[in-house]
């Protein structure tokens, strides 16, 4: 296997020396070669190893929405591998926010979403809706327990019926704050799906614990959803019952990703893990209408 320097990528894009690099680090653990920060100048870039599905986001839906994504200012492909060149955009993360900063997440996403609302046309760009439907089929076979089997019959039973709109992948970490500016990064999993899937999984990601990645108290949660909902569902013709349903079987498709992710496999962590979310997905099973 070719392993790739930074030259090799950024000649392709027609980048040439001088200019200095160096790898970021990513919560998630990544190889050598993933993404790293350049500096031209005075202009900084992010150079990431990406994917097709990533770049025909960018193409597709983000060059017509405004600052709510980094800039791509060049792609190549090296070898068969698809490589970003982005914007290298400031901000904060989620791990200190208050009621305005989620605010202003939750217009950004009304936002973004009402431009794409129903543009059916455009579902098989990015991770669209093909591919969302075939994982939450994938992930109904990884449950092992009646319980969360029928209660995930009934979220794909749901799951055609539902408006489709652009959902961006929208775990905490991939939202970056500044003064009143949201940025959301990383558009590999971004696409027109159903309305629910972005908001499902921000607030999953949510914890109660202060010192969380992403604090989220019971009375914020409850804030986010009626306020989504009264700023953008309501204008859409659904009622707040069909709403509430809707996301509440969203949210278990989150929280069953968990599960699936490896929570099970052997270790005193992963084990207390998967005790904590199999406690959760049971209580909110318990909840659902």
């Amino acid at each position: 296997m070719t392993i790739h320097t930074v030259p090799d990528i950024l000649g392709p894009m027609g980048i040439v020396p001088p200019y200095q690099f160096s790898p970021l680090q990513w919560k998630e653990g990544v190889t050598d070669y993933d993404a790293f920060q350049i500096q031209d100048g005075y202009r900084t870039y992010v150079l990431k190893k990406s994917s097709e599905q990533e770049r025909t986001a960018y193409e597709t839906f983000l060059c017509s929405v405004g600052r709510i994504a980094p800039r791509l200012c060049q792609s190549a492909e090296v070898d068969g591998e698809t490589y970003l060149l982005l914007e290298d955009v400031p901000g904060n993360t989620l791990r200190t926010w208050t009621r305005s900063d989620l605010i202003t997440v939750l217009d950004t996403l009304i936002q973004l979403q009402d431009k794409f609302w129903e543009r059916r046309d455009l579902e098989s760009f990015g991770y669209g809706y093909p591919a969302g439907l075939k994982d939450c089929q994938d992930r109904a076979a990884c449950l092992n327990d009646p319980d969360m089997e029928s209660a995930y019959s009934i979220f794909l039973d749901l799951y055609p019926s539902v408006p489709r709109t652009l959902c961006p992948d929208l775990l905490p970490s991939n939202i970056l704050m500044q003064r009143k500016r949201v940025t959301v990064v990383d558009w590999g999993y971004a696409g027109i799906l159903p309305y629910p899937t972005a908001l499902a999984r921000l607030i999953a990601h949510g914890e109660e614990d202060r010192n969380a990645a992403f604090s989220l108290s019971p009375l914020d949660r409850e804030f986010a959803i009626h306020y989504y909902f009264t700023h953008f569902i309501l204008d859409k013709g659904i009622p707040y019952e069909e709403y509430r349903r809707t996301l509440d079987y969203f949210l278990l498709y989150e929280y069953c990703g968990w599960l699936v992710r490896g929570d099970r496999h052997p270790g005193p962590e992963k084990a207390h893990q998967f005790r904590r979310h199999l406690a959760r997905i049971t209580e909110h099973i318990k909840g659902l209408q």
